[in-house]
């Protein structure tokens, strides 16, 4: 009786980028769906990258084949939907990082990761605009928190800034957040950025000069369950 949102794809997407979150092992897995919304073939080429940026070996189901692999590579017929499965066998530790879809194509997607013991999903859409920054509404009160899940697409280490502001858009709080090249981060933002506490507002990361990054909010009422929260673009 769960439900969540799943993203639609625009003729206009550039087709590839970098989805913010990935989780595997421990109660948790992660599905990746492809879609190639054009009437040509397109390769599809997917890595998965630890929070330090390295490669991560995830167990993998796709095309009817199964495999321990940090990346897949297929060629994706006009139109067609590739679902890439990661499921852990019972015990395994808990794998989290990021994915970064490259394509010649027009290929798009996202990321469906769950948590078994509580039998919910959520939705990481990939992030393809590569704009100045980005912007996420946050909520921390009344038993609410904020999750938060960045990731590097560059090859290159990056600093990111955030500019936290009210409800009324008066900004009232500056922070930085550094990651290895393709790397990961994943918090709670009132731990991070402790002026966020017990209030709402929103927080403005603002991309470096030296590689796109994606961003992605994560909702947790006091009830543990979970939703994801869209980043805006200005």
């Amino acid at each position: 009786g769960r439900f969540t949102t799943i993203p639609v794809v625009a003729s206009s997407d550039p087709g590839g980028g970098s989805m913010a979150h990935l989780t595997v092992g421990d109660g948790w897995s992660t599905t990746v769906e492809l879609i190639n919304f054009s009437a040509s073939f397109a390769q599809a080429h997917v890595k998965f990258f630890d929070d330090l940026g390295s490669p991560v070996e995830l167990p993998l189901t796709f095309a009817g084949t199964s495999a321990t692999a940090s990346s897949v590579d297929q060629t994706l017929a006009p139109h067609a939907h590739l679902v890439i499965q990661s499921n852990a066998m019972d015990g395994a530790p808990l794998q989290i990082g990021s994915a970064q879809l490259t394509t010649n194509g027009k290929v798009s997607g996202f990321i469906r990761f769950r948590y078994g013991p509580r039998d919910q999903e959520a939705i990481v859409p990939i992030e393809s605009r590569n704009d100045g920054s980005y912007l996420l509404a946050f909520d921390n009160t009344g038993g609410l928190a904020t999750g938060v899940a960045v990731a590097n697409q560059s090859a290159l280490p990056v600093t990111i800034g955030a500019v936290i502001r009210d409800n009324t858009g008066a900004p009232f709080g500056l922070g930085t957040l550094r990651l290895p090249a393709n790397g990961h981060s994943s918090f709670v933002l009132s731990d991070q950025f402790p002026s966020t506490g017990n209030i709402s507002g929103t927080v403005e990361f603002l991309t470096p000069a030296n590689g796109p990054v994606s961003v992605l909010g994560i909702r947790f009422p006091a009830s543990g369950e979970f939703s994801t929260i869209p980043v805006i673009a200005p």
